[in-house]
């Protein structure tokens, strides 16, 4: 297996990921939005890139099972029902609903890889289940980090360091540069949340937007186990 890790889903073209299996990583806080939301028995979670876009398919909804969630800045957004905090998609909020999901950078990223093989959401909240589908397929994989303003983002890196370390005591792999510097970092760092506190923008960026506590929530481990594929236009566990 040849596992390469990219610093932002800008630096991905579609060569990439022909024929792979691709990991989204939005650590702060798509991905792990789309995790809790599955996880909590949202029934899909359709990821768009404007704002514009997520009203159109909440108008269009005859059925009134949409509910709108996302951000921009970190900040939520103007008459959405939900904002991009974990912690929003609770059961009785998301349970049996569609969420139409855009972000500042995540849901970007899931639909600049959408041509892979099979896409698949991972957050350090499920990390290890995701570890064990890409082992059980056994095909290469690119591992997409999603960044911050267009910019590497550490949590996405140490979340992919654990997706490779995990696979290549399983498996005999290959792994590009990104992809072995991330391991290593990955293996060295005893207490991830110190590190990112220390040089993640992006935890600076949530303690100072009135998201704190999602720092700790999001760099959970294993909370969940579910699995989150995108396939024509939707994630479904």
């Amino acid at each position: 297996m040849f596992i390469d890790v990219f610093g932002t889903y800008r630096n991905v073209v579609f060569e990439d990921i022909k024929d792979k299996n691709v990991v989204v990583i939005d650590v702060y806080r798509a991905t792990s939005v789309i995790v809790t939301a599955l996880a909590h028995g949202a029934e899909s979670v359709i990821p768009v890139e404007s704002i514009e876009e997520a009203w159109k398919i909440f108008n269009s909804d005859k059925h009134k099972i949409t509910v709108l969630g996302g951000e921009r800045e970190a900040l939520p957004i103007d008459g959405f029902h939900l904002d991009n905090s974990p912690v929003s998609y609770a059961e009785d909020r998301v349970g049996g609903k569609r969420v139409v999901l855009t972000t500042s950078n995540g849901t970007r990223a899931v639909k600049t890889c959408a041509s892979g093989k099979h896409l698949l959401i991972a957050s350090f909240l499920n990390v290890s289940c995701v570890v064990k589908e890409l082992i059980k397929d056994g095909n290469d994989v690119s591992v997409v980090c999603a960044g911050t303003f267009g910019r590497f983002a550490l949590e996405d890196g140490l979340c992919a360091g654990m997706i490779v370390s995990s696979i290549s005591k399983k498996l005999d792999v290959s792994v590009s540069e990104l992809g072995i510097a991330m391991k290593l970092l990955y293996e060295k760092e005893n207490n991830i949340l110190d590190a990112l506190r220390n040089s993640s923008v992006a935890c600076r960026y949530l303690e100072r937007t009135g998201y704190k506590y999602d720092i700790d929530l999001c760099l959970q481990t294993d909370l969940f186990d579910v699995v989150p594929f995108y396939k024509e236009g939707a994630i479904k566990a």
